[in-house]
């Protein structure tokens, strides 16, 4: 743990880590944790790591998205 690591910033780190676990127990696929880390990087306030984020999110977005287009389909 960081040296500079107070009970406050330890306190908030647990709560970040309860809120990510709730996250994961509502059952969203990896698509739909993308998406929410990309409306989540919205909220922030400094405009370089919004856009930084949400570029790198968008790609891989992107890259689901083709990917699920590209899927072949069972034809019966």
């Amino acid at each position: 743990m960081n040296k500079n690591a107070t009970p406050v910033n330890i306190r908030k780190i647990i709560q970040c880590r309860e809120i990510t676990k709730e996250i994961i127990d509502f059952g969203v696929n990896e698509e739909q944790l993308l998406r929410i880390i990309m409306l989540l990087a919205l909220e922030l306030e400094t405009p370089g790591a919004t856009q930084d984020i949400s570029n790198v999110v968008r790609d891989y977005v992107s890259d689901i998205e083709t990917l699920a287009n590209n899927k072949p389909s069972l034809q019966i």
